[in-house]
């Protein structure tokens, strides 16, 4: 349930990642403290939900106030905190503790439970993180040609007030880089709280010194009631954290990833000490005879319907490259690289005139649209078509009748080539680095876990 409301909280932080990793720290500081503490499960329970949710009336302060004040966020924090847990079913009692938290997490004087306590040293520990620094932000305009020096200061700007870090100059362009805007920014903090003067700072531009506005630093001091020591509870001894089942996971993902890449390296390591030969059988499919590719090839081209397409050349193309391709397994001559007249002078030396005085016509009209851009009337390109039908069927070759051409199987016998070798080499490798790597994580988590 807490990983639900976990979930809820940042969805309705979206857009506002600050407040988001505010929480989340508070969380586990909270948590943290709480099982060093020995907290019971109920206590350590109410106290996660506390920490997701303290600062959950923020947003309706900003918006209804203009203020995100600690007391307003006491104010209306509770009735929306008690909306969001209803909906995710916690427990009434929960829900109770959850709001007075809520109610009471500025206010220091009231402290009356552990959970309470925890709680409230949580939320400081992060504020001091986020609001005990303070940054004091320098802005220079000028030309892009022009050069800038910034104060260089060691450890100290002033009395009292100590110099943490001298952050990287940001630069900015401006109006086509022939303008630039330069941010220098001191990362300051103060232990002691007074009214400090912070002088102003000279920064150089061009050998010309330019001093900014004087500004005042008031730091505060967190007020702790002396006066009631015993609501303050001493340190206890170190605990082992509960048992929980997320600390798991990572170890049993890791244990079921193991086992199939243990097989995988086990396979690999056969494969390459089995250094027999590889024997393969290839089923080679019986070519077609002349008649049927030729016919074939024919068909395709009267169903895509070139012609039509207004694609004369590439139609006469294609059909003269069938009919050539035809003579050439038919007749055994290389008919493709013949000229029309020169495959008809030797068509006429072994076969039937009339069937060749079609194929000549065909021929003709085919150069024609080819060499001399003719363009042909659409019974003539079926006319053509027709022809080199008749050609194919009058000149084929007979068939016996019920002769079905079978498949031919062949054996190849191959060694295995380096190419293989090196890829099994390089698989065992990679495999065993996985494999180490896993054990090795395993071996850390357990020991984590137990030691």
């Amino acid at each position: 349930m807490i990983n639900r409301l976990h979930y809820e909280m940042i969805r309705l932080y979206s857009g506002d990642p600050m407040r988001i990793q505010h929480f989340c720290k508070v969380h586990s500081y909270a948590k943290l403290i709480a099982e060093m503490e020995h907290v019971d499960a109920s206590t350590l329970f109410i106290l996660e939900a506390a920490a997701l949710t303290h600062d959950i009336g923020i947003h309706l302060c900003e918006e209804k106030y203009g203020s995100s004040n600690g007391k307003l966020q006491e104010k209306e924090g509770p009735a929306i905190a008690e909306k969001l847990l209803k909906e995710l079913q916690f427990e009434e009692n929960v829900i109770e503790r959850v709001k007075y938290l809520i109610a009471h997490h500025h206010t220091y004087d009231a402290i009356d439970g552990i959970d309470y306590q925890i709680l409230v040293e949580a939320d400081f520990l992060v504020n001091i993180l986020e609001d005990g620094l303070a940054k004091v932000q320098l802005q220079v305009a000028m030309d892009a040609k022009q050069r800038a020096i910034f104060p260089a200061y060691t450890d100290t700007l002033v009395r009292g007030v100590e110099i943490i870090e001298t952050v990287k100059p940001d630069t900015q362009f401006l109006n086509d880089r022939q303008r630039m805007v330069i941010t220098q920014e001191y990362i300051i903090t103060s232990f002691d709280s007074a009214l400090y003067y912070l002088p102003p700072m000279p920064v150089t531009v061009d050998g010309k010194v330019y001093n900014s506005k004087a500004l005042a630093l008031k730091v505060y001091s967190m007020p702790v009631d002396t006066l009631h020591p015993d609501q303050f509870f001493g340190q206890k001894p170190v605990m082992k954290a509960p048992f929980a089942w997320e600390d798991w996971y990572g170890l049993i993902a890791c244990s079921f990833l193991a086992l199939p890449l243990l097989g995988l390296l086990i396979y690999l390591i056969v494969r390459i000490r089995d250094n027999k030969p590889i024997i393969r059988k290839i089923k080679v499919e019986p070519k077609l005879p002349p008649h049927q590719a030729a016919m074939k090839e024919i068909e395709r081209i009267k169903t895509e319907k070139v012609w039509q397409k207004g694609q004369s050349k590439e139609y006469y193309t294609e059909l003269t490259d069938a009919i050539r391709t035809y003579i050439k397994d038919r007749f055994g001559f290389n008919a493709l690289e013949m000229t029309s007249s020169e495959i008809i002078d030797q068509l006429l030396e072994m076969n039937d005139k009339e069937a060749i005085s079609d194929l000549k016509l065909l021929f003709q009209t085919a150069d024609l649209v080819k060499f001399a851009k003719h363009n042909p009337q659409m019974n003539e390109n079926d006319a053509n078509l027709i022809n080199a039908i008749d050609f194919i069927n009058e000149t084929k070759q007979p068939e016996e009748e019920n002769q079905k051409p079978q498949p031919t199987e062949i054996t190849i016998i191959e060694k295995r080539s380096l190419r293989v070798k090196a890829m099994l080499i390089c698989g065992i490798a990679l495999l065993s680095a996985a494999l180490i790597g896993t054990f090795i994580y395993i071996g850390l988590q357990l020991y984590n876990l137990f030691v």
